[in-house]
């Protein structure tokens, strides 16, 4: 039994081996890529080496026993090839989550930084004119049908070159009614900022949501029902 036995122990020394030289190589080395890439190589050995040492055993009288030793190495190396890759899942998990916490701080720190609107510099095409425009007081609106009667002596004794009222008030409308164009970047730089508030209130929550979920599970744990009183002799139930 030893002679057959003696493959299988070279192999796992030599497993062992690669184990420790995976776990410094996944220490040195920058990504998780090449990390995943030696998992697959050697979970590829390690089914290569099962192969091999199965046909030896088969071709053994005692083949039960060499069988369960190959099957024992080759589980026991997957299980530690398989708690690498968790090692590495969990990080790539974590570094997700603070990459995507990182960009909402950086959108949210962008959106502060943009000036305000009164700020930006005048868009090209507004003149005196339009200001002129924009800033002439509205006129009062017009007096009841039965005004015009009181107020016609009045206005036969204004100026000729006088503007009239009614020009007056419809430039005035014109003025109130004309929309004010916005800025390009201003627009963009609300997108920005609401776009910035809600991922954060949206991963605030979730994370509120996972704590109330965890003490509500060991509350739930801890707590235990208490059983009935029995009915007091004579007293009748309600």
């Amino acid at each position: 039994m030893a002679p057959m036995l003696q493959p299988i122990r070279t192999g796992v020394g030599w497993l062992a081996l690669w184990l420790l030289a995976g776990l410094a190589h996944a220490q040195s080395s920058p990504g998780d890529a090449a990390e995943r890439e030696r998992i697959a190589r050697e979970r590829a050995a390690v089914e290569a080496r099962f192969q091999a040492a199965r046909s030896d055993c088969e071709a053994r009288f005692a083949a039960t026993a060499c069988l369960n030793a190959a099957r024992a190495e080759r589980r026991g190396a997957l299980e530690g090839l398989k708690r690498e890759e968790v090692v590495l899942d969990t990080a790539q998990r974590r570094q997700r989550a603070a990459d995507r916490m990182r960009r909402i701080q950086d959108k949210a720190r962008e959106a502060d930084a943009r000036p305000p609107a009164s700020a930006l510099p005048a868009t090209p095409g507004r003149g005196p004119i339009e200001k002129k425009v924009r800033a002439a007081p509205r006129a009062p609106r017009a007096a009841p049908a039965a005004a015009p009667s009181a107020a016609a002596p009045g206005a036969a004794s204004a100026p000729a070159g006088r503007p009239s009222d009614q020009a007056d008030h419809k430039a005035g409308q014109l003025a109130g009614h004309k929309a004010t164009p916005r800025h390009p970047a201003d627009d963009a730089a609300r997108r920005a900022a609401r776009q910035a508030a809600y991922e954060r209130r949206q991963a605030e929550a979730q994370a509120r949501r996972d704590a109330v979920a965890q003490r509500n599970a060991a509350r739930a744990a801890k707590a235990k029902p208490a059983a009935p009183l029995p009915p007091r002799p004579g007293v009748p139930a309600n």
